[in-house]
């Protein structure tokens, strides 16, 4: 589960500064059972085993461009910019190497470990009551951290239709995004025992409720579609997402 809050203030009406503070909780429960399916309750692993995890995870901090805004007479939106993570989510030494020298190991970091650069595009058309947008993002670390392990490229774009259907407080959005990872290094290379990068699919929708200028709230649905992975199997449930979204300003107009 992924908690995050997203603080984004004005500094000019094309100028903004963003901030994004993850906190991730990850429960983990492992079932060990012999070659006739019976269970195992006292093996133990150095691999899997029953855990519970919570951390913070990178932060965010970006820059935001806005040359176009849809007003009532402009119809197009532009934003771009970019950014860098802080590295202050937990991480780990090479759990690879560590499995295959019969040692107990962690793979589930919550950080890369390095100050990584991401950039940022955003263009939407507002034809009537129907607004399309398309968004990309890019991030990826360019060096390695203290253990040798760097973080690969990852690619994200989505196209996304909302419309309010004729509601006052209601909107409705279509999502569909393509995902691209990259696979990871340690010690400069793929290890052969680890993911070798993957490519997905994001087909969902959203309801928003803005009872005022002021709040948002929305719940989103998502069905993931693994299209290539490298180096293993992955099923993915139905995501579920819930977000709250207040403005406010803290400087008079």
């Amino acid at each position: 589960m992924n908690l995050a809050l997203n603080a984004r203030l004005g500094l000019l009406k094309w100028l903004d500064v963003r901030l994004r503070m993850p906190l991730r909780y990850v429960g983990v429960t492992a079932r060990f059972l012999d070659s006739q399916g019976a269970p195992l309750p006292h093996y133990q692993s150095i691999h899997h085993r029953d855990e519970t995890l919570v951390g913070v995870a990178d932060p965010d901090l970006q820059f935001g461009f806005r040359p176009l805004s849809i007003t009532g007479t402009q119809r197009w939106l532009l934003e771009f910019g970019g950014g860098i993570s802080a590295p202050i989510g937990r991480i780990e030494p090479d759990p690879y190497k560590a499995g295959r020298e019969g040692r107990p190991h962690q793979h589930i970091m919550f950080g890369s470990g390095t100050i990584d650069p991401m950039s940022f595009i955003t263009v939407g058309y507002l034809h009537r009551q129907i607004q399309v947008y398309i968004h990309t993002t890019l991030r990826g670390a360019i060096v390695p951290n203290q253990y040798e392990f760097q973080a690969g490229l990852r690619f994200r774009t989505s196209l996304s239709v909302e419309s309010s259907l004729g509601l006052k407080q209601w909107a409705f959005q279509i999502q569909g995004a393509f995902m691209h990872s990259e696979p990871s290094l340690w010690d400069g290379q793929v290890d052969p025992d680890s993911i070798g990068g993957r490519t997905d699919m994001l087909l969902g929708g959203s309801v928003f409720w803005r009872p005022t200028k002021q709040w948002q709230c929305a719940l989103q649905l998502s069905v993931p579609i693994n299209l290539k992975l490298l180096g293993g199997t992955l099923h993915q449930p139905l995501i579920i997402g819930l977000s709250l979204h207040y403005q406010f300003r803290i400087f008079p107009p």
